[in-house]
């Protein structure tokens, strides 16, 4: 027991029954409890990564924990300090989490509950007029996913009152996808409906109509299909509603008297997973059956951590992106084969198994974690109807795995010109080599012929060697 302040902190040994060893925690929720801790992130969203507990069966939080508003003490940040550096276990953690659950001194807000009745009708309306879209088009028509991303970003947007792609603690609608157990690949469009200035609406003279949820959609999909080509990527809204390759969307939706925000959050889900996608010490792995093609390649893309500074310099942009491309991953070459050099930067996969619809994949990510941020795995497939992403996977690091600048023989990084050029000499020395040493006699009919034969043998080796070894 530890006095804080007046308040006593308990970090009991009872609880729910975990597995035997420690259980894993995404690191986004710890990065979410340091900005937390420090002031950058308010308790409503600490209270999300609460819910997310729930959600994926690490806690239970009761209905009568739901309230209004999210309150999480001030004193339990000491707890998660503790927690953040590796003081306390996870176990504990979400032990003394379900305690004060228990004790009702956590409330989680209802706007976080799994999803209201009410909230389930519109979802279900907003998921008819997309279908209907879909259809005038012959594509098929997507599912309702259960995943929360979309509706936490259109509360954070009615909290902050800006249609916005970024989440105001600076992440990107795929980041807070992975956050809250997406393993598919999300696309997502925002809209706004109501009043761009609500303190008009006080005024004694002016009259404003309050929003009904059901019209503010109708009008937002139509913007969307029929009226986007003035949007910052053109028909980009419309061209995320009639992907083929798109199979469900998440709905969010969140609205006052005067402002409507809703998110649409399409996902690509084509991997059947026999082993989720994870990343352990650095390794990321998955296998799975694949419903649709083959994978043709994994990219990883990087992003800074994200922060509030972020949203406030790209809140207004009216579109998003995924990172900067750090590498390629492809499968590693076969016996007696070597890949070529290139002006891109490429890694070969420890594991790369596909048999049939059945994949099994692993790669080496620590090279690539030269800094903290969020490394974001798309695996592309290839199918009938061209190529397309499977996963939009983020996976936020606090700390560098190796120091800038380190060299890792699994990666052939990208060459320079002339170090192409250095490669295109040698082999074209190997090639003339090879067309001289073919075109003498079979067998040496004297010594100095066979001591001729030993040393262009010995330079092929030499000049083979090279080629196989080049690494810029």
């Amino acid at each position: 027991m530890i006095l804080l302040s007046t308040y006593l902190v308990i970090i009991p040994s009872w609880g729910m029954n975990f597995a035997a060893g420690d259980t894993t925690l995404p690191a986004q929720i710890k990065n979410d409890a340091k900005y937390w801790m420090q002031g950058s992130l308010q308790d409503s969203y600490f209270a999300k990564d609460i819910q997310y507990l729930d959600i994926h069966g690490l806690i239970h939080i009761p209905q009568s924990s739901y309230s209004q508003t999210s309150y999480v003490p001030h004193w339990f940040k000491q707890v998660v300090g503790w927690w953040t550096e590796g003081e306390i276990s996870n176990n504990e953690l979400l032990h003394t989490i379900q305690w004060l659950v228990d004790y009702n001194i956590v409330y989680v807000s209802i706007s976080e509950n799994n999803v209201s009745s009410q909230l389930k009708q519109l979802y279900a309306y907003a998921l008819e007029l997309i279908n209907d879209d879909r259809a005038k088009y012959g594509l098929n028509p997507v599912s309702l996913s259960n995943n929360q991303a979309a509706q936490v970003q259109a509360d954070d947007m009615l909290k902050t009152n800006i249609l916005s792609h970024y989440m105001s603690d600076g992440e990107k609608p795929y980041m807070v996808y992975t956050r809250f157990g997406g393993t598919g690949y999300v696309e997502q469009n925002a809209a706004f409906d109501g009043y761009s200035n609500i303190q008009q609406c006080s005024e004694p003279n002016v009259i404003c109509t309050q929003i009904n949820p059901k019209q503010s959609m109708n009008s937002s999909e139509y913007e969307m299909m029929y009226n986007d080509s003035s949007a910052k990527i053109p028909w980009g809204h419309r061209d995320n509603i009639l992907d083929k390759h798109h199979t469900s969307v998440s709905i969010g939706i969140a609205y006052d008297q005067y402002s409507f925000y809703m998110t649409q959050n399409f996902e690509n889900t084509y991997i059947d997973y026999t082993s989720p996608i994870t990343e352990n010490n650095g390794t990321v792995s998955f296998a799975g059956n694949l419903t649709s093609g083959s994978i043709q390649g994994i990219v990883v893309y990087y992003d800074p951590l994200p922060t509030p500074e972020i949203y406030q310099e790209h809140k207004n942009d009216g579109f998003y992106e995924l990172g900067n491309e750090l590498v390629t991953v492809q499968s590693p070459p076969q016996t007696g084969e070597y890949y070529l050099p290139s002006n891109e930067t490429f890694e070969a996969a420890d594991e790369w198994l596909q048999q049939g619809n059945y994949v099994s994949i692993s790669f080496d990510l620590s090279p690539l974690v030269t800094k903290p941020g969020v490394y974001t795995v798309v695996v592309f497939l290839q199918d009938s109807g061209g190529q397309f992403p499977a996963t939009s996977y983020s996976i936020t690091e606090s700390l560098p795995m190796v120091q800038d600048g380190f060299k890792s023989s699994k990666i052939y990084y990208a060459c320079t010109s002339a170090q192409l050029a250095q490669y295109s000499q040698l082999q074209q020395q190997y090639n003339t080599l090879t067309a001289q040493y073919d075109s003498r006699p079979k067998a040496a009919v004297s010594d100095q012929e066979y001591q001729q034969d030993i040393q262009m043998y010995n330079q092929l080796n030499s000049l083979q060697n090279q080629l196989e070894n080049f690494r810029c």
